[in-house]
């Protein structure tokens, strides 16, 4: 952890990094873990030394949440100030419970999320895998970690929620992104866009879609949902 945040620091033009998260905790995996103190006690000591401002989790669950906000309280360590996780139109686990946890007047954690568009899915281009669009897209890159979104009730989802925006007048980027920026527990939301062309249709989308979404929207959005609940999950 220490040689990491060394390594960032020098990438850095103030030679420190402003937020360290901790990375791909898989509920999955029964493997023995290093307890919440000592992981906070290592990330204690970057921040002490100045190489670190603040601390963050990513694919994390309530469980994990409450036990670090705990043991630093107990333990008198610094707290995690937000969290890293996917949400998007396909996937909304963290509405279940950590929504509550995060809440300003529980645990104070700021929800970063990333994959937005679900990996691209929900632009549409991979509704069609032999489009061009498609065999560059990073769902030919990483097969197995994108899979979760070629699934027959993702691409129905998707399919559902293109047809809807077109009815609104909005492209799928917009309603996609528009959705996440406007949700009342995000602190902000990441893009990876794999071209200097989606970056700029992904800004263009977030800055200029109306803010917030009608109303209208809204509801058609809820409609879908209740037909296609978390239809990515694996």
């Amino acid at each position: 952890m220490a040689s990491t945040c060394l390594y960032w620091c020098f990438t850095m033009p103030d030679r420190y990094v402003p937020l360290f998260g901790e990375y791909f905790y898989d509920s999955s995996k029964w493997r023995p873990s290093i307890p919440f103190v000592e992981q906070l006690q290592a990330l204690q000591e970057v921040i002490d030394e100045g190489k670190v401002r603040y601390i963050g989790v990513s694919n994390e669950t309530s469980y994990g949440v409450m036990e670090f906000v705990h043991a630093a309280r107990v333990e008198g360590l610094s707290k995690i100030v937000s969290i890293q996780n996917s949400y998007s139109l396909l996937v909304r686990r963290f509405e279940v419970d950590l929504v509550e946890v995060c809440h300003p007047k529980n645990c104070n954690i700021g929800l970063l999320s990333y994959s937005p568009l679900a990996g691209g899915a929900l632009s549409g281009k991979y509704l069609d895998m032999n489009s061009e669009a498609a065999k560059k897209g990073r769902m030919n890159l990483f097969p197995g970690y994108m899979e979760r979104y070629n699934k027959s009730i993702a691409k129905e989802a998707t399919m559902q929620y293109i047809e809807m925006a077109k009815r609104h007048g909005l492209n799928p980027v917009q309603l996609a992104l528009g959705f996440v920026r406007d949700r009342p527990f995000m602190t902000s939301s990441i893009i990876g866009a794999t071209s200097v062309e989606q970056l700029k249709e992904d800004i263009d989308a977030f800055l200029t879609t109306q803010r917030p979404l009608p109303p209208e929207v809204m509801e058609d959005i809820e409609a879908i949902f209740k037909r296609y609940k978390d239809p990515a999950i694996l």
